[in-house]
């Protein structure tokens, strides 16, 4: 091709392009422009009639009835449907198909936008159009794109607030404009209790609500009377009307001639009386008593709104798709009322020490209002019963003392209830009242405006659970009154409060994927059936939004007794941080301590007995023996020879002095203990009370082989009886065996009792085993002369924590678990966090540990596993604290929101800030562990992630980044401390890293199913 045919060829091609381009910019104006309909219009009566005509001449009788009568179906509560395919776009229709396929497009199916009532209340418009928007596109892949607005005749009636009206106007517009975008026809459904409202305006077209009317008129697409119509007030619309025929109807020739003749369009009978309606029209036009041309008007309107609504949506679909779910929730949320809140009331700010009480006034009680009030605080239920004496008499007694939650959830008209709130609105007081109003409006008649009181919209599950929520701050409220019922409760009527606690929700809420987040379940159970742990415990929270409290499993391998919410495991470590390491926090924080403060300022006696000591050894190296030292090499680069004692090395030139050591434990500052840095030795001084028969018997060993030359294996046993095989093979008069039995028995009554003797022997380690007082003063005088290196490096210990939890007893005058209740653990409304369990708890409800076959002899089951914490009394700062998941949970929620829970300060954030900081020396904070190549924590977690784990499979894990709070408990070491499947398999790692792989990106789109718009 020479240069000018193809310079010829490009123009023309260039030409034809911008042609193109020019046309199609022309149609797609065309068509928006066809999408934004005017006011005053119906958009689907523009077809032209002639397309619909032909249509109409290709049906046969029986299609035309097809269309005309319709069978309801009574499961499907507020919807119309029939046994038609339904789905495929009206373009498909065209003169060359059978009359009898084309009229299969035209399956009507009107859907109700749920929860309609809900919308009114709600004030955030960007989330009703999603929610519509919603709505629409599920409607729009299953061709169900007929739905009612947002609208109830009931709610104008009597209105004359301008304002009101202005605001239904509004969102009359507002829906509008959403519906045409959509392709969704709009319209409104008529009960018979609104007759009377509309039989009221006839003669009065004036009025406020009759000019609503008129512009609903110009601007829906179709009514629904749920009942025989009455049409009179509508005699100027041009959309179509929709009646259901009554029940029970008798089909006689002057009932279906009046029907046919009316403006009503569709007709919905019982699925019983279809046929004989259609049987009763056919008979009717062969008599001609009635004109098939008035059936051809009705088809006219009913095709053209189908075509109309079967057209594509324009618009963008978002990048994400919300869950039905999660969008009815969201909705049930937001349109949540606080009508009145005299003083602050609501949410619930102090629970501490306060007795709540809910009263349920209709007879029932909804256990799920109930589950979740009890999440936030301790509540009673209490059940109205009208014959009993004086029951509003004990009640105003019990609301001296607490506060009542009164629930309404049924209509209170000319019945029991109404008089017995009557009598009980007289001794309601606004300080401590609060009414919680389920979906009956009617009866803000009968309820104060001095009263703190929530109205919600329906008497669903979710209502129940949310309500809940929205006294105690779980949700914040901001959802207005969307109708009047008197001048008190006026149209937009609200109060606004902030979340101040958790919420509890679904995963898609915090920006989960719940499909994704199974897998912690997935796991959880794998730990169940690998023997990692009979059973478990997992809690996470995202956002301040719980997604996961639940128990896996059973308190032991025999199945018996399955893991319940609030039973309660050993937290063995996990103790540092819940309880010393926040006890430290608050004091510090409150100005009781400082982080440089020495220890030996929280005590009055910091005499130290050094007469039993040995004398120190100042060593001159040549040659050493170290077999009784390990690491020894790292121990002479310290240079702290003056700590050396005699017994670590054997060397060929010594000097022996007496000298009283320069550094001890009250020499160290506070931060050290938090940081492990201290130099005290890392054991506490308990180990001659734990190993006191395994020393025992290797003494009988070593003495049996001098006599004898050999002996045989001694087995551990509970008893003091000398079992038969000891000493195997070996010939001993019974007066040696004797000797031993008595030997065996006094080093073991030398420490400890078989029973509980107030003053002597009351520290109790198990069921039948007490430790001798004097003992344990003698631990603290042997703590007290720990010695402390010179040299500050890291070394995790049980003993840092521990002498931290003393000094904080000391300052208190009082042990660390009551010292946390009153400040900390009851106002956050923590119920089952406690030491010493047993004192509150029934067995049923702590989950046993290990079977201790070293020095206990038998199941410790609410006995602290950890033997330092036992030996000092259980409540102890290293181990000893027992807890739920869900009480960690709430605590450490505290933390990650900067010590603020429930609108109450408990910890300076700057505090926070300080514990929670790296140590690149440690790489811990002050006191809590931090992701590193030990730490039990999940691989995706953020390196400013603060936690720990604990000895009985347990850790806790808060990620300030990602602002997720993860705990794990369980109880692995039973009933034998040597199985560490749970370390082998990484069962808590691997269930904190599926927390993290659930979160969904911004690019992510939820997949197809059961999380699309439309399923729950």
């Amino acid at each position: 091709m020479s240069n000018k045919k193809t310079y010829s060829f490009l123009l023309k091609f260039a030409a034809a392009v911008i042609i193109f381009l020019g046309i199609s910019y022309i149609v797609n104006s065309l068509m928006e422009k066809s999408v934004v309909i005017e006011e005053s219009t119906i958009p689907f009566l523009q077809i032209p009639d002639n397309k619909i005509d032909s249509v109409i001449s290709l049906l046969s009788l029986d299609e035309k009835l097809n269309l005309l009568v319709i069978t309801k179906f009574e499961h499907v509560p507020d919807s119309i449907h029939n046994n038609s395919q339904s789905g495929d776009n009206f373009e498909n229709i065209d003169s060359t198909g059978s009359a009898a396929e084309n009229s299969r497009y035209l399956s009507p199916s009107i859907v109700e936008i749920p929860n309609y009532s809900n919308l009114n209340a709600i004030t955030d418009t960007t989330f009703i159009k999603r929610y519509i928007e919603s709505t629409l596109q599920t409607a729009e892949t299953t061709a169900k794109n007929w739905q009612f607005i947002p609208f109830r005749l009931a709610d104008l009636n009597g209105s004359s607030d301008s304002s009101f009206m202005q605001f239904y106007n509004y969102r009359l517009n507002f829906y509008q404009k959403i519906f045409r975008t959509k392709h969704s026809l709009m319209g409104i459904k008529i009960k018979p209790e609104h007759y009377k409202i509309l039989d009221s305006l006839k003669n009065d077209s004036n009025h406020i609500v009759a000019n609503y009317l008129q512009k609903l008129k110009n601007n829906i697409d179709f009514v629904y009377f749920d009942s025989k119509p009455e049409t009179e007030i509508l005699h100027d619309f041009q959309g179509m009307i929709i009646s259901q025929i009554p029940v029970e109807q008798e089909f006689n020739n002057e009932l279906v001639q009046e029907l046919i003749e009316s403006p009503v369009d569709i007709f919905i009978t019982q699925q019983n009386d279809t046929e004989i309606f259609k049987l009763k029209i056919k008979s009717l036009l062969k008599a001609n008593l009635l004109d098939e041309g008035l059936l051809n008007i009705k088809l006219r309107k009913i095709i053209k709104a189908y075509i109309w609504s079967q057209q594509k949506s324009s618009d963008k679909k978002e990048d994400q798709i919300l869950s039905r779910q999660l969008l009815n929730q969201q909705l049930t949320e937001k349109s949540i009322c606080l009508l009145n809140n005299p003083n602050g009331l609501l949410p619930i700010k102090y629970i501490n020490s306060i007795p709540f009480y809910v009263v349920w006034i209709n007879h029932k009680v909804n256990n799920t209002f109930d589950d979740f009030v009890n999440k936030y605080a301790t509540v009673g239920s209490l059940l109205f019963k009208e014959n009993e004496n004086n029951w509003s008499g004990k009640l105003q007694y019990q609301q001296k003392k607490g506060i009542i939650i009164y629930v309404l959830d049924s209509l209170l008209t000319d019945t029991a209830e109404l008089r017995q709130f009557e009598t009980l609105k007289q001794g309601m007081r606004s300080a401590n009242s609060i009414i919680v109003n389920f979906s009956k409006c009617q009866n803000l008649n009968y309820i104060p405006d001095s009263l703190a009181c929530i109205q919600l919209h329906s008497t669903s599950e979710t209502d129940y659970k949310f309500a809940a929520q929205a006294i105690f701050g779980g949700i914040a409220l901001e959802g207005q009154l969307g109708l009047e019922t008197n001048q008190k409760y006026r149209f937009d009527k609200k109060e606004t409060t902030l979340k101040t606690r958790l919420k509890y929700t679904i995963p898609e809420d915090a920006g989960l994927d719940p499909e994704k987040l199974k897998q912690v379940e997935k796991i959880a159970i794998e730990g169940i059936s690998s023997g990692a742990y009979p059973g478990c415990q997992v809690f996470v929270a995202k956002e301040g939004k719980v997604v996961i409290d639940k128990s896996f499993g059973y308190h032991t391998y025999a199945r018996q007794i399955s893991v319940k919410e609030n039973d309660v495991y050993d937290l063995a470590s996990v103790t540092k941080i819940a309880a010393t390491t926040i006890a430290a926090m608050k004091m510090i924080g409150d100005g009781k301590m400082n982080l440089n403060d020495k220890l030996g300022k929280f005590f009055k006696n910091t005499n130290i007995d050094y007469t039993r000591i040995k004398p120190d050894t100042v060593v001159k190296i040549d040659t050493f023996y170290t077999s009784s030292i390990e690491n020894w090499k790292t121990f002479l680069k310290q240079n702290d020879t003056l700590n050396i004692n005699d017994s670590s090395f054997i060397t060929t030139e010594t000097i022996i002095t007496k000298l009283t050591p320069s550094r001890n434990i009250f020499k160290v500052p506070l931060i050290d203990l938090l940081q492990h840095k201290s130099g005290i030795v890392p054991a506490m001084p308990v180990f001659r009370y734990m190993y006191y028969k395994a020393y025992y018997i290797k003494q009988l060993k070593e003495k049996l082989a001098s006599i004898h030359g050999k002996t045989g294996p001694v087995f551990d046993y509970r008893s003091f009886d000398l079992p038969e095989t000891f000493p195997d093979n070996t010939n001993l008069p019974d007066s040696l065996k004797q000797k031993i039995k008595e030997g065996f028995k006094k080093q073991h009554t030398e420490y400890f009792s078989k029973t509980y003797k107030k003053d002597s022997s009351d520290i109790k380690l198990t069921e039948s085993l007490y430790l001798k007082n004097r003992y344990f003063d003698t631990i603290w005088r042997d703590t007290k002369q720990l010695p402390v290196f010179s040299r500050k490096v890291y070394q995790y210990s049980d003993v840092n924590i521990i002498l931290l939890q003393m000094a904080i007893d000391s300052l208190n005058k009082k042990p660390i678990d009551e010292y946390l209740k009153k400040n900390i653990y009851n106002q956050l409304g923590l119920k089952t966090i406690t030491y010493l369990p047993l004192r509150y708890y029934g067995k049923h409800k702590i989950v046993p540990t290990e079977i201790d076959r070293s020095w206990r002899y038998g199941l410790l089951h609410g006995y602290v596993h950890d033997p330092s914490a036992a030996l000092l009394g259980g409540m102890v700062g290293n181990a000893g604290l027992y807890s739920n998941a869900h009480d960690l949970g709430v605590l450490f929620q505290m933390i990650l929101n900067k010590g603020t829970y429930g609108n109450v300060n408990f910890i300076r954030p700057a505090i926070i800030d300080l514990f929670t900081k790296r140590r690149d020396d440690t790489q811990r904070g002050l006191g809590f562990d931090m992701p590193n190549r030990k730490a039990v924590v999940g691989t995706k977690a953020s390196k400013k992630s603060y936690g720990h784990s604990g000895y009985t499979g347990t850790c806790l894990w808060v990620d300030p980044e990602n602002e997720i709070v993860f705990v794990f408990l369980s109880n692995r070491n039973h009933p034998d401390p040597k199985n560490w499947r749970i370390v082998k398999y990484k069962i808590r790692e691997r269930i904190h890293d599926a927390v993290y792989g659930a979160i969904i990106k911004n690019e992510d789109v939820l997949p197809e199913g059961d999380l699309v718009a439309g399923k729950e």
